[in-house]
């Protein structure tokens, strides 16, 4: 996927193509440029023309462009393409949908899109965003024009001199994350998730919200496991049917990912990457995974010092309102588009949705000591991330606007009706969670479709009392159910087995401790102080401490950011080098150099 831009202001002969930036990050991205009476649009995308080109109903005069991705059953897709006149066969079949119930699709639509649509004949002109936010887009508006984009860096290009959003900034600084719907300009907001939304030449009016998240819980873990497994399953087998060509996997020894390989279509047929460091557990568990299922398993080798060589254009890709630490695929885009696939899957957002993460929790202790096991814990701003300290005005003013994504709630409550709201305050919309930088990444620059994004898999969801959510027993067993061939391997995150109850989890946990205080090296052999772990992502504290290109970054250029940090610190973090941060905050400097990088382009 990539993205799109529209705007309604008057830019006169010129292609729109000409004042943008912010949409094509890579050399397979093709553009898509339209005009109407009111509105100009540039939509850009990296996967097949047949299926995802917007298209146009000449006779109705309609106009469908999608960006993102939506979900078709195989009836759906011969629909579209026997319509194939029009242009893409999604956005052909969204027009007969159109022509049947008018901005009524929206309620059946599925997946993580955003979909423009103008009907000349009755002058109107309509944008869908997805039901949870995955797929964000902004806005500007002034009295006389509005533009849109997925990318706010694209609107800034546009516009020029937009204010800078300071308190939007602190709060990424200190929280990890920043509340919707702010952006780091201050004219510049996202919009709405699950929204259809009504756009005139200077206004936007949200006609409706077609989805609404709202708990409905079931206390019988056995029928939610029975649910959860299906509708992943289902999930799954529409976003590999093989009308959508060549299929790949991001995979890993977890139980998020290896679900969607065993749950696809043809698993022999799909292609499974893994990204490792050295050959570590997480990678032979990875590879066992694959050859079990018959798939193809390529291992993508980062370099030395992978996330520093891709830092800047990481900052750029995700408009640094995210953090380059979770920008994993950077480096790897081209070489992952070389394979020439139509599609790429992940297991993205199982932690946030069905693991518990974003609830208030706290680790069960054994003998005064936390085990990887939680109970759920009455409110606190600091949930997951961790929170660093700004020691000036800004700090307070963080502070209040984090609270007020929880307006309307009770936080003094401590019912599972309360817990539950607090987490959604946090996941809607869900593209403002603290690691989606690397999700981020991945919808502007490769064809990728984030599998639990899928209708029925949040219906689940809202079913999932916090109780049966916070240790992930739930959908570990609902993977387990469905990976039946790699039942008998670990998952590499607690080294227990899928279906592991709180004993087996606790008693593997124990193991571990024990062999690493006999062996100082961890049970794959991999040194416990050493940039290489056992998982899937690096030591980035010693990485830090030892990195010679992330101390140049941070040094370089420091004046142009130099009076800004201090504003918001109140103190000047450039007097620390790169060693000094790794131990007085190394989340708040990753967060300080992602906003950086940023500012210096």
């Amino acid at each position: 996927m990539a993205g799109i831009f529209i705007t309604s202001k008057n830019i006169m002969n010129h292609s729109l193509h000409d004042f943008i930036s912010g949409l094509s990050f890579t050399s397979n991205d093709w553009k898509y440029e339209y005009t109407s009476t009111v509105f100009q649009c540039v939509l850009t995308r990296v996967d097949r023309k047949d299926l995802w080109s917007p298209a146009i109903d000449i006779e109705n005069k309609i106009f469908i462009g999608i960006s993102g991705r939506i979900v078709l059953t195989p009836d759906q897709w011969q629909t579209g393409l026997s319509k194939s006149h029009r242009g893409g066969a999604a956005a052909s079949y969204l027009i007969d949908e159109y022509l049947r119930k008018g901005i009524g699709l929206a309620s059946n639509l599925n997946g993580a899109y955003t979909i423009f649509i103008i009907d000349e004949n009755k002058e109107e002109a309509f944008l869908i965003t997805d039901r949870l936010g995955f797929y964000p887009i902004f806005i500007y508006q002034n009295p006389h024009y509005i533009t849109i984009s997925t990318n706010f860096d694209s609107i800034a290009k546009f516009e020029g001199n937009l204010a800078y959003d300071l308190e939007t900034m602190a709060e990424m600084l200190k929280f990890g994350y920043s509340v919707h719907p702010y952006t780091y300009y201050k004219q510049v907001k996202q919009l709405d998730p699950s929204s259809v939304y009504k756009l005139e030449k200077n206004k936007i009016e949200r006609l409706l919200q077609y989805w609404k998240p709202e708990p409905n819980f079931e206390f019988n873990d056995k029928k939610l496991i029975f649910e959860l497994s299906h509708s992943i399953s289902d999930a799954v087998k529409l976003r590999t049917q093989k009308i959508l060509g060549e299929t790949g996997v991001f995979l890993s020894a977890g139980a998020d990912s290896r679900v969607v390989l065993a749950a696809s279509v043809d698993p022999s047929t799909i292609k499974s990457f893994t990204f490792y460091d050295v050959r570590n557990n997480e990678f032979n568990l990875a590879s066992n995974i694959a050859r079990a299922y018959g798939s193809e398993h390529i291992g993508l080798q980062r370099e030395k010092e992978h996330y520093a060589l891709g830092a800047e254009k990481a900052s750029k890709i995700i408009s640094a309102l995210w953090n380059i630490q979770d920008a994993h695929y950077t480096n790897f885009i081209e070489k992952i588009a070389s394979y020439n696939l139509d599609n790429l899957l992940s297991g993205c957002f199982a932690d946030y949705l069905f693991k518990g993460i974003a609830l208030n929790r706290s680790s069960i202790k054994l003998l005064g000591r936390p085990i990887p096991l939680y109970k759920t814990s009455a409110f606190n701003q600091k949930w997951y991330f961790a929170v660093s300290e700004l020691k000036s005005n800004y700090d307070k003013i963080s502070i209040d606007r984090n609270l007020s994504q929880y307006d309307g709630i009770d936080l003094t409550h401590d019912d599972e009706t309360t817990k539950w709201m607090i987490e959604i305050a946090r996941l809607y919309p869900i593209s403002r969670e603290a690691t989606i930088g690397s999700r981020i990444l991945l919808l502007r620059t490769l064809p990728w479709d984030p599998v639990l994004s899928d209708y029925n898999i949040l219906q689940v969801y809202q079913k999932i009392p916090p109780s049966l959510k916070v240790n992930g027993f739930v959908w570990k067993k609902a993977v387990f159910e469905l990976a039946e061939k790699v039942r008998h391997i670990v998952d590499n995150n607690n080294l227990s087995p899928l279906n592991a109850n709180s004993f087996s989890i606790t008693l593997h946990f124990l193991k571990g401790v024990l062999y690493r205080k006999v062996r100082h090296k961890d049970v794959d052999g991999t040194n416990l102080n050493d940039v290489v772990t056992r998982g899937s992502w690096p030591n980035f504290y010693v990485y830090l401490k030892r990195s010679e290109i992330f101390n140049k970054l941070w040094l370089r250029n420091r004046k142009i950011t130099e009076d800004m940090f201090v504003e918001i610190l109140g103190y000047n973090p450039y007097e620390w080098t790169t060693t000094d941060w790794a131990d007085k905050d190394i989340n708040l400097f990753f967060r300080m150099l992602t906003l950086k990088l940023w500012l210096e382009k």
